[in-house]
């Protein structure tokens, strides 16, 4: 296993095992929701536009398929778009987390800040924060007998979609 630390969290994580589990979802009958908000979610991904690059390259470095996201929903209303919430499950575990750390900048990572209560980055036009949990919350069973970490994150996201903004319409 590697070995990484954000903020108040060491981790330790597996990107093969994690690529490898994410290869198995791929290969699966995953259910897909219809409603408009996760499908301007999944169009966003498609043009590029869900995911900071920064939140990207970390995802890549955990060997997480940011095209399987375990959960994504749509939380509230932003300017020209909405707030979204969602999380991944890669192979890892957390072996501390001391979130008394005072809110500094994280060595290493472009633009990510600890702020008291959760990674951020604020640039390149995306509101977006991470959090790192030993929660499993829906965890896929390709994950079931693999010590897992779930990544939260929430990030702003323009709507795209040719219908009204309501993502809670389904069609």
């Amino acid at each position: 296993m590697d070995s990484i630390t954000l903020g108040p969290w060491a981790i330790h994580y597996d990107a093969e095992a994690t690529r490898d589990a994410y290869a198995a979802i791929a290969m699966s009958d995953q259910l897909v929701c219809s409603c408009a908000g996760c499908r301007n979610f999944r169009l966003a991904q498609e043009q590029g536009k869900a995911l900071p690059p920064e939140l990207l390259a970390l995802l890549q470095r955990f060997g997480v398929s940011y095209h399987y996201p375990a959960e994504i929903f749509p939380q509230q209303p932003e300017a020209g778009g909405w707030r979204y919430g969602g999380w991944f499950h890669f192979v890892g575990e957390i072996v501390a987390n001391d979130l008394t750390l005072e809110p500094e900048s994280v060595a290493g990572i472009s633009g990510l800040r600890y702020d008291g209560d959760a990674l951020v980055w604020l640039g390149a036009g995306k509101n977006c924060g991470i959090w790192l949990t030993s929660t499993r919350t829906l965890l896929n069973k390709v994950f079931a007998e693999l010590p897992t970490v779930q990544l939260d994150f929430e990030v702003d996201v323009s709507w795209l979609l040719d219908v009204p903004d309501s993502p809670f319409a389904v069609g």
